[in-house]
């Protein structure tokens, strides 16, 4: 069971889905604004919390 000693390593937050695909986001396009974000993978402002740190 090696993968699951990496799964474990993960970053703890990184592991919440919407905060994963907001970073994969702006990974793989670069800056957004918060509302780019939102509309792009359908959040509610509710989640922009996050949005706001990274």
């Amino acid at each position: 069971m090696e993968g699951l000693q990496e799964i474990k390593q993960l970053d703890p937050l990184l592991m919440n889905p919407k905060k994963l695909m907001i970073v994969a986001l702006l990974y793989a396009l670069g800056p957004r604004t918060m509302k780019q974000l939102v509309n792009s993978l359908g959040l509610t402002w509710g989640a922009e919390t996050f949005i706001r740190v990274v």
